[in-house]
């Protein structure tokens, strides 16, 4: 490619993803993605140029070879406006037009509009799949969606280079893929450069502001048994064009998420249960009372060391809300019966939510009500995680039990 002053050289992958990029006889660059899609690192070698760590509510930590070097703090469109040091100190900060032209910078040059960075040249934002340039506020190169995506009733579809249709301070599009629809989008396919089948279809979702909007979905097909989505997953916003609001809310963290997360972490799983004995000692008494009524006694009492009853888990980093029944066993006469709460520690390879959802093992040890450790294990999480308790229950227990999303699910 060849502008805004040199020639790019660049390399894709098969997923028409850029994964190498240098100026002709300089240096070269590596580009690593996440499990998501999303950038992750910018290498030189195997030389850490930047890394990119996404944090709760939009935040991003940026390291270098050198290790963490700044916080990233977005605006409502995700913008990078101030930028701070791990110290405190300010390491960049700066203004966009709504375009995205910069202005009133001072401190050390980072710019990141609606959460992508100059990457490849400077004036040009790097969208996945395509390049955006902020001065003249508008794409360079066509939507890849073609005339298919065009309303003939909206006069701004039918401009393939227009950004989010002209309304930059209420919509975003973070992949570079509009879907201006202006009404209800149809599904369709399309064909990439390298042969493989582009699936868009589309969900209906509310936004924060009351209006709907028609969210995108990707899916490529390139001749394998099974299909690799691709975009935003359903509920989290962005990955769309013009109507798709900067935000859905579905995993934001919220005032109360963000406090929580200040002093607990934002990957931490808060969840408290309360179990009872009532159920299961009378169904103790009645198996024991098969075998005789001098069976009654003893059935009661191995009855009483099994509880059921409830549990609610709250994750504070993307504000999910999760409830289900929960079974329990007390190692001792009653064991069955009291309440706990626990703070579990999720590390960063692993995800609190999926933890949190569906199924999940436990297991207690509380020697007394202020002092105890909890231990859990969800299938298919990863390893088991480990955190603080507190409760009534019997010095060792364990449960199992089986959540359902309330709120903001997905994440």
């Amino acid at each position: 490619m060849t502008g805004l002053g040199s020639t790019i050289s660049m390399t894709y992958d098969a997923l028409d993803r850029r994964v190498e990029q240098g100026v002709l006889r300089g240096a070269t660059s590596e580009i690593l993605y996440g499990p998501n899609g999303a950038k992750l690192a910018i290498m030189s070698g195997t030389t850490v140029t930047k890394v990119f760590a996404p944090l709760s509510a939009g935040a991003t930590a940026v390291y270098t070879s050198s290790g963490l070097a700044y916080y990233r703090h977005p605006d409502w469109l995700g913008s990078s406006r101030l930028a701070t040091t791990p110290s405190g100190t300010v390491y960049y900060d700066g203004a966009y037009a709504p375009f995205g032209e910069n202005y009133s910078e001072t401190g050390t040059t980072d710019r990141n509009f609606t959460g992508q960075n100059q990457d490849l040249a400077s004036g040009l934002y790097d969208f996945l799949y395509r390049e955006y340039h902020s001065t003249q506020g508008r794409w360079i190169q066509p939507d890849p969606g073609g005339l298919q995506v065009v309303d003939p009733s909206d006069p701004q579809t039918w401009n393939r280079y227009a950004y989010v249709r002209n309304s930059p301070l209420a919509s975003v599009d973070r992949l570079g893929l509009d879907n201006d629809c202006g009404g209800p989008c149809v599904p369709f396919n399309f064909t990439d450069p390298f042969g493989c089948i582009v699936s868009v279809t589309y969900t209906n979702e509310q936004s924060y502001d009351g209006q709907t909007y028609d969210i995108p979905h990707f899916t490529t097909n390139c001749g394998q048994p099974s299909s690799q989505q691709y975009g935003p997953q359903p509920g989290q916003g962005g990955g769309g064009g013009s109507a798709t609001p900067p935000k859905s809310g579905s995993c934001d963290a919220g005032v109360i998420g963000n406090f929580v997360s200040k002093y607990v972490g934002g990957n931490t799983i808060l969840s408290g249960n309360i179990t009872t004995t009532g159920p299961t000692i009378e169904l103790g008494a009645l198996v024991g009372s098969l075998f005789g009524p001098e069976g009654t006694l003893p059935g009661a009492l191995i009855g009483s060391m099994f509880g059921v009853g409830g549990s609610v888990s709250y994750v504070p980093g993307t504000g999910s809300i999760y409830a289900g029944p929960v079974a329990t066993f007390g190692l001792g006469i009653n064991g069955g019966s009291g309440f706990s709460f626990s703070a579990v520690h999720v590390p960063s390879t692993q995800n609190a939510n999926s933890i949190a959802n569906g199924k999940s093992f436990s297991l207690s040890y509380q020697p007394n009500p202020f002092l105890g450790s909890t231990v859990t294990k969800s299938p298919g999480s990863g390893p088991p995680v480990v955190g603080p308790s507190v409760g009534t229950k019997v010095p060792v227990s364990g449960s199992a039990g089986y959540s359902f999303c309330l709120r903001h699910c997905g994440c």
